[in-house]
């Protein structure tokens, strides 16, 4: 049966660790043309946004599976660490902590009140990162490290179809970066 996926990259390209989203999503488009260990079942569409919060809504309505990709910037874990959160939209909403506007969960128990189709899985991705205030395209050090490692989990966790296996609970993994292959 056919699955709608969307890949959003959020973040502002030009804001140093900011547009990690943006760089993982364009490394998975250009990884996943042609590549045939895609499911064929999977339709999968890109966006790059600079705005989350309200700004997604219009975007994840009507898809499958929504996959967001951003930088995490809690000060909670060391800086490059990987974060993968998977959230079935028809459970408690974790809350996922955010820079933008409004959380990502309170964008979902909004449009479940308003009886929106919402994707039936939101998986996101991210990396704890360090500058999101400097104007630079680069990274630093140890996230440019980690853009790498980020894309190889996202990639991995679609061909081998986690972002449908999905535990009956909201799952946070933070993933140290000796674990990814």
């Amino acid at each position: 049966m056919e699955k709608k996926i969307i890949i959003i990259g959020l973040g502002n390209e030009y804001i140093s660790d900011d547009g990690i989203g943006i760089r993982v999503v364009r490394e998975l488009q250009k990884k996943i043309e042609n590549d045939d260990r895609i499911p064929f079942w999977y339709k999968i569409k890109f966006e790059e946004q600079a705005v989350g919060g309200l700004g997604i809504l219009d975007i994840i309505l009507g898809y499958d599976i929504c996959v967001i990709i951003d930088a995490m910037y809690t000060k909670e874990k060391r800086v490059g660490t990987l974060y993968r959160y998977f959230q079935k939209t028809d459970k408690e909403l974790i809350n996922i902590k955010s820079s933008h506007q409004i959380s990502l969960s309170q964008v979902l128990s909004l449009a479940k009140l308003l009886n929106y189709k919402l994707p039936s899985v939101v998986v996101v991705y991210g990396i704890e990162v360090e500058d999101v205030t400097t104007f630079g395209e680069s990274c630093t050090p140890e996230v440019e490290r980690n853009i790498k490692n980020l894309t190889t989990l996202v990639y991995n966790d679609l061909v081998d179809f986690n972002v449908e296996r999905l535990s009956e609970n909201p799952l946070s993994v933070y993933i140290e970066e000796e674990s990814i292959n």
